[in-house]
């Protein structure tokens, strides 16, 4: 039974903290990492959307490979990357991959759990 976790990041500056801990806690489980970026619809502003600046000049979030390279992660990663609302396209994610755990970060930048039932 392959167990798979879903980690939505931003690649915002609380983003590495999420992926570290659920690629610990995946290495020490047996678990898949997916990881998950969400860019906004074509008609909206990263910035307005997110609230900082973002890669506007790379297509699709081309950066993101990149990105998690540096982290040395424990076990592989899948990356998944879509477009839409963001709230939506993890919950989708999260059903199709399918994932049993989802770990994201918080305005404080502390990794949380969310367990799927």
């Amino acid at each position: 039974m392959v167990r798979n976790i879903l980690v939505p990041i931003d690649c915002g500056a609380a983003s590495p903290n999420a992926l570290r801990f659920a690629d610990a806690w995946a290495a020490e489980q047996g678990f898949c990492l997916h990881v998950l970026t969400v860019s906004p619809p074509t008609d909206y502003p990263f910035e307005t959307y997110f609230g900082y600046p973002g890669p506007e000049d790379e297509p699709e979030f081309a950066h993101l490979q990149d990105y998690a390279q540096p982290l040395k992660h424990k076990v592989p990663w899948t990356l998944h990357q879509l477009r839409g609302c963001v709230y939506r396209q993890i919950l989708q994610a999260a059903e199709e991959i399918p994932a049993d755990l989802v770990v994201m970060t918080t305005l404080l930048c502390q990794p949380i759990m969310i367990s799927i039932l």
